[in-house]
């Protein structure tokens, strides 16, 4: 009988320990599960501003290479425009000096105003 209650006691004390490690172990399960849980909302923290930040520089790029376009596109319309101008009235000049009195009569009109510049 002493020996009965003896390692009852014994059972007693075992179920004791294993539990007070059963509990340790789910606090360090549950510590753990926290810590990952922060490293998780970090990573994805990390992850949204690294995002965000190249998306910036893709966009920053993307308008700066819009912008030199639009202005290459803009020089090649001038010059499209000025040489289709200067095509225009070579013809029209060349049209109307085809006489030779409208010749002398241009030629009279700048040496007009050359003289009264001086």
């Amino acid at each position: 009988m002493e020996y009965a209650q003896s390692a009852k006691e014994q059972l007693d004390h075992a179920r004791e320990e294993a539990d007070k490690y059963i509990a340790e172990a789910r606090r360090q399960q549950a510590d753990m599960l926290r810590e990952a849980d922060k490293m998780k909302t970090q990573i994805i923290e990390e992850a949204r501003v690294a995002a965000q930040t190249e998306a910036k520089k893709v966009m920053d790029n993307a308008k700066l290479t819009i912008e030199q376009e639009r202005k290459v596109a803009q020089e090649q319309f001038r010059n499209e425009v000025s040489a289709f101008a200067l095509d225009i009235a070579q013809k029209v000049v060349r049209n109307q000096l085809k006489e030779e009195k409208a010749q002398e009569k241009l030629v009279n009109s700048l040496l007009d105003e050359i003289e009264k510049q001086n």
